[in-house]
Formats: structure tokens, C-alpha cells, sequence
């Protein structure tokens, strides 16, 4: 099967087709503020230079979010789109626990959700991942003592170089980074990851972005 994956919540946009376990193509975008013109004509390049068509397309994956404001909302609108007219499921990954799946074991995942909050979520290999949530960063130390971390946790996602400098010594000798992981969430391992969906796929009408904060447009409202 056929699948098309895109991903636009953070900084870093990309589109990739898959088939089985084998990456037939991606393209990358790191302008932040214009995956929205990168988006359909990276889609269209893809499948030229794939040798393959949209009609062949079983399967939407894509990255609703957190991040972007932006990104996610077109990214789940094109994702939307394509399924509609392909008639074919959606699969949804959320941003945190796609740089999750670059790794085994235990893995917090943090995004920059700007204005000095955090998106999180901590993945135990013991427990399922914790749903994305926003923090503090000044709250980070006390998340991970919540929900039981002891020991020094490999980090990943561009929440940490954003932060790094604020973080006390206490907590930074509780975090590692491991450079052999992407910062960001990568298309291609969202469409591998979707071919091991099976029956955990939506209708596009149920697909919608995960926003976990107000955007900036909408602060800035509530101001006046």
C-alpha cells in the first residue's frame, strides 16, 4: 500500500511516500513560515520524481500537531483533502511521540512551544507514552518527578537547545541527549510507522489539529 505522510509542526516540514517498510522519497522544508508553500508543491515533486501517482495513494499519514499553528492546520487540511478524494483512512501521530519512535525505551520528547512553555510528553518503556501537554519550562523538573523518572532520561526534540541555558543543574544531570537522534519529526518515519497501523486509522472528517494553547493571534485578542 501506497502512503503519503506529511509533517509541518515544527520548524522543519516534510513529505514522504512509502511502500511496506521501503522510503520511496521525501522532501524537506526549514523555512518555518512557508511550509505553506512548500506543502503542495513538494506533494506534486514527490510523486514525479516517485514514478508514482496520487490515485495510487491507500494511505494519509500525517502529524496534527502539537507545534505550529500554522503547520499543523495545513498540514491536516491537505492531508484531509487528498484523503477525501482518494476515499481512503487517515492515520494521525502526534509530533511528541513521532520523535519518540526513533528510539526504544524510555524518551521525553520536548518541542518549543515558545514564550517560555514547553510541549512535552514522556515515554516510559514500561508504560505507554503521556499525552502531549504544555508546560512551563520552569515546570519540567517537577513533571518529571510527578510522574515517577528517577533516572537520567534521554531527551530529544528542539524544546532542549531552546531551553538548555534556563534549565537548573539538578535537572540537566537528569536529561541526556542523544545526537544520533533528529530534533525533529521526520515524514518518513511517520509513513513507515502508518503501514503498522491497522485498524488505528480516522475518517478524514474526524481529523483535526491538537492545539494545546491559545495562538498568538488569540492571546493577543484577549489583551485588547
Amino acid at each position: 500500500m501506497l502512503v503519503l505522510a506529511i509533517e509541518c509542526s515544527t520548524k522543519v516540514a516534510s513529505v514522504a511516500l512509502a511502500e511496506g517498510h521501503q522510503v520511496l522519497g521525501e522532501l524537506s522544508n526549514d523555512q518555518p513560515k512557508s511550509h505553506s508553500e512548500f506543502l503542495n508543491p513538494a506533494i506534486a515533486n514527490l510523486f514525479i520524481q516517485s514514478q508514482r501517482k496520487i490515485s495510487e495513494v491507500g494511505l494519509v499519514a500525517v502529524d496534527p500537531g502539537p507545534g505550529s499553528f500554522t503547520g499543523a492546520r495545513v498540514a491536516v487540511s491537505v492531508a484531509r483533502t487528498i484523503a477525501f478524494i482518494q476515499k481512503c483512512p487517515v492515520f494521525t501521530l502526534p509530533s511528541l511521540h513521532l520523535l519518540h519512535a526513533q528510539t526504544t525505551g524510555d524518551c521525553l520528547a520536548l518541542i518549543n512551544a515558545y514564550k517560555n512553555m514547553l510541549f512535552v510528553s514522556l515515554r516510559q518503556k514500561d508504560r505507554a507514552a503521556t499525552p502531549a501537554e504544555v508546560i512551563p519550562v520552569d515546570g519540567l523538573e517537577t513533571y518529571l518527578s510527578q510522574l515517577g523518572m528517577k533516572n537520567p532520561v534521554r531527551c530529544v526534540g528542539d524544546g532542549y537547545d531552546a531551553y538548555a541555558s534556563e534549565f537548573s543543574s539538578t535537572l540537566k544531570t537528569k536529561l541526556f541527549r542523544d545526537t544520533a537522534l533528529a530534533d525533529h519529526p521526520s515524514a518518513s518515519l511517520l509513513a513507515v510507522l502508518a503501514q503498522k497501523s491497522g485498524t488505528q486509522t480516522l475518517d478524514w472528517k474526524s481529523v483535526i489539529p491538537l492545539y494545546l494553547r491559545s495562538s498568538a493571534a488569540e492571546e493577543n485578542l484577549k489583551l485588547k
